[in-house]
Formats: C-alpha cells, sequence, structure tokens
C-alpha cells in the first residue's frame, strides 16, 4: 500500500496541485469517494492517465506495446518545468475507465491470466473486491484531496 501511494504521487506532483484548483475534479473525487473509491484508487487513475498522456506524446500512439517505455514514464517524477497535461485528461470518464485498466494490471501483477478479448471487468472487479480486499484495504496517509 505504501508503494501504490509513492509511486501514484511521484509522476503527478505537479499534476495534482493543478487538479486539486479544478472545481470540477474535486466534485469528481467527492462522488468516486462517496462510491468507496479509496484514496490510493483515485491517485492511481490520475497517475496512469498522466503516464498514458506523456507517453503518447514522447513515443506515439504505438507505445504500449512497449512495456520499458512506460515504464521510464512511470518512474520519472513530474518536474515543475514538465509542460501541463490538460485539465479534461482527468474526467470522470476516464478516471473510471484507468481504473479498470488498472484491476487488470493488478490481475497480471498477481500472475493470473484473462483469457477473454475484451474483459469482463464486473467480474473482474467482483473478483478483486472478494478475494483481494481491493475496494478496503488502505493504510493511514496524509489526504491527497483536502
Amino acid at each position: 500500500m505504501e508503494n501504490r501511494y509513492a509511486l501514484s504521487v511521484s509522476p503527478i506532483k505537479y499534476t495534482l496541485k493543478r487538479l486539486l484548483e479544478d472545481e470540477k475534479f474535486r466534485k469528481v473525487v467527492k462522488k468516486l469517494r462517496g462510491e468507496g473509491w479509496l484514496d490510493w484508487h483515485i491517485l492511481n487513475s490520475v497517475s496512469n492517465l498522466a503516464v498514458t498522456y506523456r507517453a503518447r506524446k514522447r513515443f506515439g500512439p504505438n507505445y504500449v506495446d512497449d512495456r520499458e517505455k512506460i515504464a521510464v514514464i512511470m518512474k520519472r517524477a513530474e518536474k515543475s518545468t514538465d509542460p501541463p497535461i490538460p485539465i479534461e485528461t482527468f474526467s470522470e470518464e476516464e478516471i473510471r475507465m484507468a481504473q479498470k485498466i488498472s484491476m487488470v494490471s493488478t490481475l497480471k501483477a498477481l500472475n493470473l491470466e484473462i483469457r477473454q478479448r475484451t474483459p469482463d471487468f464486473a467480474g473482474i472487479e467482483h473478483f478483486l473486491r472478494n478475494r483481494y480486499m481491493y475496494w478496503t484495504d488502505d493504510i493511514p496517509h496524509e489526504n491527497p484531496f483536502p
């Protein structure tokens, strides 16, 4: 859990500050929290959206098959001099989709396979919720969304 927080915040340190100034984003956070999303879910989704945006800008649209390229972007701490990512990149719809993709990545990290061409996101969510406490496990942490 500590890693989830640390690894999620580093690539969005300045982006997160900008997002917290946006009323629409704050409303989305409040809504997601009301639905049971934990802070690490939201941070992870926002971080993944930022990494995806930067990877597309840097490597073009076909970067997705190159894990090394993605890792370079993920592990790099955001700098104050980095070009800002458009706020609309972090819409509620995009955050929700990023969460679904994150759940698929979680399964892969657990050495589990998805054998469907189109993942059953509801089934994956149910499995992770009940087997791995995905929606309840957390640690004490500083509120990233004051």
